[in-house]
């Protein structure tokens, strides 16, 4: 719920900024229609336009482009943001809690201080799963344009 909370602001989780109308902040508009370019053509997936596409539906579909980039061997630094946004966005989590916890014991200076390192591994979360998002799309461009069957 925390997490849903925390990325709400900012449109959703940073895999699905490239439904998002206007300026994108993950993918430039010619990306944008290479994307749409390589779905049809390595997942038989077709989305004419991406930009205002429903996130529901595009869920799934990024769901499948992972599965695609990892089945090439290509999904390494994807894990690797995957894990320190993990990482990070957990000991958010636990230093909130703890932050709260000495404020209800009214340590103020120690729960303010807890709140504070809460912020830097909320910040540093933020930027890994935007980190994320990108390399997620920009891996699965490189992909050759074959369909995902065809390779072996």
């Amino acid at each position: 719920m925390l997490e849903w909370l925390a990325w709400k602001p900012f449109g959703g989780m940073p895999s699905q900024w490239v439904v998002l109308e206007g300026d994108n902040p993950i993918l430039t508009a010619e990306q944008l229609q290479l994307l749409s370019a390589k779905l049809r053509s390595r997942l038989n997936v077709a989305v004419e336009k991406i930009s205002g596409y429903e996130v529901k539906k595009w869920f799934p579909i990024s769901r499948q482009i992972y599965a695609d980039v990892a089945k090439n061997g290509k999904a390494q630094r994807i894990d690797t943001f995957s894990g320190n946004y993990g990482l990070n966005r957990g000991l958010c989590s636990s230093t909130l809690v703890l932050a709260a916890v000495t404020a209800s014991q009214r340590h103020w200076w120690l729960a303010l201080g807890l709140f504070a390192v809460s912020l830097v591994y909320g910040s540093r979360a933020y930027r890994f799963g935007v980190y994320y998002g990108r390399e997620l799309y920009v891996q699965f461009l490189v992909l050759s344009d074959a369909p995902a069957e065809a390779i072996r």
